[in-house]
């Protein structure tokens, strides 16, 4: 008779990409885990104990990726960044699993324009309107290559 013996994989380590760790609503996220050895399968969680994973890739690469759906990369509401947290751990041929790994990366929320111009007809005479974004930023548009009049802008707002 004889017995293998498995030892415990050490945690994944992770990576973010991009590298910053920060992105904008409905940009791409990858995370990477990289394995101890090309047979081991790697989990990625929501959470750091418990719970069912939420992908699982068992390639005979010694990374596995996580490309993170859109519908998973959305900030808590239009002026809040959200953290984003996953945890990753590695399971070896013997059904050993390693501690996770935590990973997190930021989700800053998109720019909504809150505002626009009213009088159509005025923005055509003027080639120049003003949007205001739900950050409380104004802005220019030029309908023509040449800048909107900046003393009519800084009048407009009020500097």
């Amino acid at each position: 008779m004889s017995v293998t013996v498995y030892a415990y994989p050490g945690a994944p380590k992770v990576t973010v990409s991009p590298v910053s760790g920060v992105v904008c609503q409905g940009n791409p996220v990858s995370l990477t885990a990289t394995k101890e050895n090309t047979g081991n399968t790697v989990r990625w969680y929501t959470q750091a104990t418990g719970g069912s994973a939420v992908s699982t890739s068992n390639n005979s690469l010694l990374t596995a990726v996580r490309n993170v759906p859109s519908s998973e990369i959305v900030p808590i509401d239009a002026n809040t960044p959200r953290v984003v947290n996953y945890w990753v751990d590695q399971s070896n041929g013997g059904g050993c699993r390693s501690p996770r790994s935590a990973i997190s990366f930021t989700v800053n929320p998109g720019t909504l324009i809150s505002s626009q111009p009213v009088d159509q007809k005025k923005m055509c005479r003027t080639r120049c309107c003003f949007f205001s974004d739900s950050n409380g930023f104004r802005t220019e548009l030029s309908m023509e290559k040449r800048k909107c009049d900046t003393h009519r802008r800084r009048k407009n707002n009020r500097f």
